[in-house]
């Protein structure tokens, strides 16, 4: 990693930096500011690949900076622009975690009771920035419990993914199962002359596809 900040820093070294931002945000780094009480207090940047030298490997995967680019690029626009004012920076990119529709993220005049799928804006924005300060506070303060504490998370949620992956194959390999029966009771009413040839035709298409998908994640 690097410190590119000059020294002393200067008025126009900000003015500079400022620009910098507003000029490459979303062009191979993604820029956004700390806001506290109305005022920018300082911001939190992602860099991929330029900003690291020698052998150190880029702060995240490129597929994964691929897919959030699509994410970002891919949020509806705000015709006409927001009546509240508000820049909800979160439109578009929050997902639910039990169906994985997207959530509506609104700005309510009048907090009142939301939907299923719909949050607050500004909550979310409390809770993210409440999340980032906590952080940032434990880097200064302890970094290496920081560190810790963030890598028991991830081990935590990559055990949720595999036991997640662990249940999908198993749903796989029982649909399969199931349909192998359902061919040998096609068979079977066909050479019994409950079912038309056409019919036979038609439902052995369709299991044929779903039997092709459902080997296909079982590869």
């Amino acid at each position: 990693m690097r410190n590119s900040f000059p020294c002393p820093y200067t008025l126009e070294n900000a003015k500079w930096y400022v620009n910098d931002c507003l000029e490459n945000d979303g062009n191979n780094r993604i820029i956004r500011a700390i806001e506290t009480d109305g005022k920018v207090v300082g911001n939190i940047c992602i860099f991929l690949l330029e900003d690291i030298y020698g052998t150190h490997e880029p702060t995240i995967e490129q597929n994964r900076w691929n897919t959030l680019q699509k994410i970002l690029d891919g949020r509806p626009p705000v015709i006409g622009g927001s009546s509240s004012g508000y820049d909800n920076i979160f439109r578009g990119v929050i997902k639910c975690a039990d169906c994985g529709s997207a959530m509506l993220t609104k700005v309510e005049q009048k907090r009142k009771r939301n939907s299923a799928h719909t949050i607050e804006a500004r909550t979310v924005h409390e809770v993210v920035l409440a999340d980032i300060q906590k952080h940032a506070g434990q880097a200064l303060t302890d970094r290496k419990a920081m560190v810790t504490d963030i890598a028991e998370r991830l081990n935590l949620q990559m055990s949720a993914d595999r036991e997640q992956q662990k249940k999908e194959l198993r749903q796989c390999k029982q649909r399969v199962s199931e349909i192998e029966n359902l061919y040998a009771k096609l068979y079977e009413d066909l050479t019994r002359e409950l079912l038309t040839e056409k019919r036979f035709q038609m439902l052995s298409a369709r299991y044929d596809s779903e039997q092709e998908e459902q080997n296909s994640v079982l590869r």
